[in-house]
């Protein structure tokens, strides 16, 4: 099962919980995802506001959707419902559309984009974490595609983790150099704010796994729980466990503390605490 393959997804799907804010596709219910969606929202306001509200329904298109977090805050900023959502994961597409009927989702892979039965054009499309998943030639096909996508003064919002792997600050700005021309970059410095969630994370899916609402292929964790779960669901235990497991998720949940340590982080330490870049860019004439 490859990394980013369409199985490796669907395993993500299969085995943990949407409503988990420490599951994968944990976009509705994570805080750090919720304080990422502000901190995307904000660089197009801030840059973008006034030539939207000019726009009495702009168009918005995201590539690889998720669970349709991301799109709905932009439907809300910009005041628009022609908003659609594309990921080639049925499942995220089903839950999306269950969580956020009044916008539009399909199931898409990339690079070939068809949205011919919604828009023609776009005056705003998003790219947020999906195009490392892809091939070098699919993204350069994929970022073609958008190009010829966005309406003449439209604009291109690409964001992605920032380490080795994924992009580095010259990768991401190398890779749209050809197609848009880039005229914002800013980042989210988040890297004290991932290394104190860690220990959360990891006991959160513990327990799910402990009760069952969580599934892993590690063989070690298998066994760890056939060995020790019947101890650990013992009455005495379990109770204590699960408030350990309750506060862990309330603490994932918040929205405040990635943002406030990003704002601290940003402030002391900016050049050393860089995990997330966003580009804002406007086509080019191919």
């Amino acid at each position: 099962m490859n990394w980013g393959s369409l199985e490796w997804f669907q395993s993500k799907c299969s085995s943990q919980s949407f409503n988990s804010p420490s599951s994968y596709f944990s976009h509705n219910t994570n805080g750090y995802h919720h304080a990422r969606t502000k901190w995307l929202s904000l660089q197009v306001n801030n840059l973008l506001g006034p030539s939207f509200s000019n726009n009495s329904t702009p168009s918005i298109l995201e590539l690889g959707c998720a669970t349709g977090a991301i799109l709905n805050e932009f439907s809300y900023l910009l005041k628009s419902d022609k908003a659609l959502g594309l990921d080639f994961v049925p499942e995220v597409i089903q839950y999306a559309r269950l969580s956020f009927p009044r916008l539009t989702f399909k199931v898409s892979s990339f690079p070939s984009i068809d949205t011919s039965d919604f828009s023609l054009s776009f005056d705003l499309i998003i790219a947020s974490e999906v195009l490392y998943y892809l091939s070098e030639d699919d993204c350069c096909q994929t970022l073609s595609t958008v190009n010829s996508l966005l309406s003449p003064h439209g604009t291109f919002i690409f964001s992605s983790v920032l380490k080795p792997g994924y992009f580095t600050e010259i990768e991401a700005i190398d890779l749209l150099s050809p197609s848009f021309h880039i005229y914002s970059c800013s980042f989210m410095h988040n890297r004290l704010y991932h290394c104190l969630s860690k220990p959360f994370t990891s006991f959160t899916s513990f327990f799910s796994l402990l009760v069952g609402s969580h599934r892993t292929l590690n063989p070690l964790f298998n066994s760890f729980i056939l060995t020790f779960g019947q101890f650990l669901r013992s009455p005495f235990i379990f109770p204590i466990l699960g408030l350990a497991n309750w506060s862990c998720e309330l603490y994932l949940r918040n929205a405040f503390i990635p943002w406030i340590l990003h704002q601290l982080s940003k402030s002391v330490a900016p050049k050393f605490t860089k995990t997330n870049i966003c580009i804002l860019a406007t086509p080019r004439s191919l």
